[in-house]
Order: structure tokens, then C-alpha cells, then sequence
């Protein structure tokens, strides 16, 4: 708010410029800026709620992402992960294993 208030005030101030198309354009840009501040304060909020209710989980763009690609992934990613364990288990020593044999 701070940022958008003193760019506006800066700019209708050369509002009383006595040559007028700097006076134009110090209205038009403070009118811009007031403009821009109302649409991100109303539209970006609106806009972030539509796209994490109707679009986050669709795939490409407007599409449903297939079951079968999903339960693909889901099922590699536990794979991997079950097979990253059983490396650890089998680089780590067991407890009260002898060493020397």
C-alpha cells in the first residue's frame, strides 16, 4: 500500500505542472497505478482460489491427468523408495555381527 500511495501522490503532483502534457500524464499514471492496486488487491486473490479449486490438479492445461499415469508414478516413487531402503540396510553392519571372519 505504502509503495502504490507515495508513486501516486509523486505523480499528482506534477498534476499542477503548468505545461500540460506533463499535467496529463502525471492524472494518467496515478490513475494507472490506482487501477493496477484495486485489481491486485481484488483479482490476484480470486484468480489464486480458481486455480488451486478447478486447475491444480488437472494435467495438461485443461485435461485430467489419466489414473493409470497416476497410480504409474506413485507406485515408481514407492519403488524407489523401498529399493533406496534396502541399499541403506544392506551397506549398514548389523548390530552384534563379528567383523572378523
Amino acid at each position: 500500500f505504502n509503495t502504490s500511495f507515495t508513486t501516486v501522490v509523486a505523480f499528482l503532483a506534477t498534476a499542477v505542472s503548468p505545461i500540460m502534457p506533463i499535467a496529463t500524464f502525471g492524472i494518467l499514471a496515478a490513475t494507472a497505478i490506482v487501477v493496477n492496486y484495486i485489481f491486485v488487491i481484488t483479482i490476484t486473490p480470486a484468480v489464486v482460489v480458481c486455480y488451486h479449486l478447478w486447475f491444480e490438479k488437472k494435467w495438461c492445461c485443461c485435461l485430467e491427468q489419466p489414473e493409470e499415469v497416476a497410480g504409474r508414478k506413485s507406485a515408481n516413487v514407492e519403488k524407489g523408495q523401498q529399493q533406496e531402503i534396502e541399499g541403506r540396510r544392506r551397506v549398514l553392519p548389523r548390530s552384534g555381527s563379528n567383523s572378523k571372519q
